[in-house]
């Protein structure tokens, strides 16, 4: 695989995992329920 390619996953992952956050605040969540859900989704 190319570099660039390996790269722009591995940052797009830890924007989704930042996002997790103030998503799982807003919707009064667990912070781990969000992640499970976005892990679900992603695999």
């Amino acid at each position: 695989m190319d570099i660039v390619l390996i790269t722009a996953v591995i940052a797009s992952l830890f924007l989704v995992i930042g996002a997790a956050e103030p998503l799982a605040a807003r919707l009064r969540l667990p912070y781990s329920a969000i992640l499970a859900g976005l892990g679900i989704i992603i695999a």
